[in-house]
């Protein structure tokens, strides 16, 4: 039965290069047999990476919209010449050039293409000869209550964190200030070794013995113990803005958990939680509140005082008002977030029936008969 390269992936005959990037890279990183686990699968690994060579290429695509798989050259993959970075992805290219029956015309299998996912597995997608990469901090996520007005209005808030930091003593380096520091032998200062599996495919991974960082220090330092990490107890001043709503999050950049050896810092995520307010329901940028009036001021029209998150205004009830009618009144609600321009205030109007009549009051309602 041909192969469906479009089900294979999971897009649709018309997405684009950048869904189909995202789709292999989401599949690869599922199925990659050196990744284990329960999803790791060759096969399905394999497949995805012969429909992807076919449909990123405009003219290989078009010859299997018309043709399908059995399309002259379908068959197999041709090693990426050339290609810059492939280091050992060159046996992984003979791997499925084999797996596919050795022929070797119509695709090109472009090592660049899986150096980001493989990077992501092996330590941040370098090569052994082009450098060390710390890695970086975790990010860290926050939640924050506010009340109704302090999310309508903004505030200045104070979080306390307990984190990663880098440790001062050392400046993140986890060398003793003044011993010696020389490169770590067994990586030749790069932070990555080349690891051979299975296929005889070899693949970057972090140096063991110096933990990425690609030197040795003579004397560790006495306050973080060569980690260059330490626990610490921070506090940190955000500023809310105006408008912000339930769930959302405010991103602070490199205020997260310190990266090892000194890495760049993780970023910080303040998630934002609106208690619920007793006179207003927040409706996107408009606020809504129910406001009682009389019978008789529904009936006869009047000027009532509305509350609002700024203060009391008058509203006009005219004459003959019903029940459930709404009011608006402008540019008293949430400020738009990031933006110029303010919601409004919907109110809503209830009329107030009471519950006992004296007589009076009674036959002055008969005598209406309304």
């Amino acid at each position: 039965m041909a192969k469906n390269y479009y089900d294979i992936l999971g897009v649709s005959k018309s997405a684009s290069k950048e869904e189909l990037k995202k789709a292999y890279y989401k599949l690869a990183h599922q199925y990659h047999p050196h990744k284990g686990g329960s999803s790791s699968d060759e096969g399905k690994m394999k497949e995805v990476n012969e429909a992807y060579q076919v449909l990123k290429d405009d003219q290989k695509r078009t010859q299997y919209d018309q043709f399908g798989s059995a399309f002259s050259g379908a068959g197999g993959f041709r090693g990426g010449q050339g290609a810059s970075g492939a280091g050992n992805f060159s046996d992984f290219a003979d791997m499925f050039r084999n797996a596919q029956g050795g022929g070797a015309q119509g695709f090109e299998f472009n090592v660049n293409d899986i150096g980001d996912i493989f990077g992501d597995f092996f330590g941040g997608g370098r090569s052994p000869s082009r450098g060390t990469r710390r890695a970086r901090g975790s990010d860290i996520e926050v939640d924050v209550t506010l009340s109704l007005r302090d999310a309508v209005f903004g505030k200045e808030h104070t979080l306390r964190l307990n984190k990663d930091a880098h440790c001062e003593r050392c400046s993140g380096e986890g060398a003793e200030p003044g011993s010696k520091v020389s490169t770590c032998g067994t990586c030749r200062g790069t932070g990555q070794v080349v690891r051979t599996v299975g296929f005889g495919i070899g693949f970057p991974s972090v140096c063991s013995e110096c933990g990425g960082a690609g030197k040795m220090v003579d004397q560790k330092c006495k306050d973080c113990g060569g980690d260059g990490i330490k626990k610490v107890t921070q506090d940190i001043n955000i500023k809310i803005p105006a408008g912000i709503d339930e769930g959302q999050a405010i991103k602070l950049t490199s205020q997260g958990a310190a990266g090892q050896k000194g890495g760049p810092a993780g970023d910080l995520y303040v998630r934002v939680h609106v208690q619920p307010d007793s006179r207003f329901d927040r409706q996107g940028y408009d606020l809504a509140l129910v406001q009682e009036v009389s019978f008789v001021q529904a009936a006869l029209g009047d000027k009532v005082e509305i509350e609002t998150l700024d203060g009391t205004v008058k509203l006009k009830i005219p004459e003959g008002t019903q029940p459930g009618k709404v009011f608006r009144v402008r540019d008293k609600g949430v400020p738009h977030l990031n933006d110029r321009g303010r919601g409004d205030l919907l109110v809503k109007i209830q009329v107030h029936v009471p519950s006992k009549l004296s007589k009076e009051q009674r036959k002055i309602l008969e005598d209406l008969d309304l």
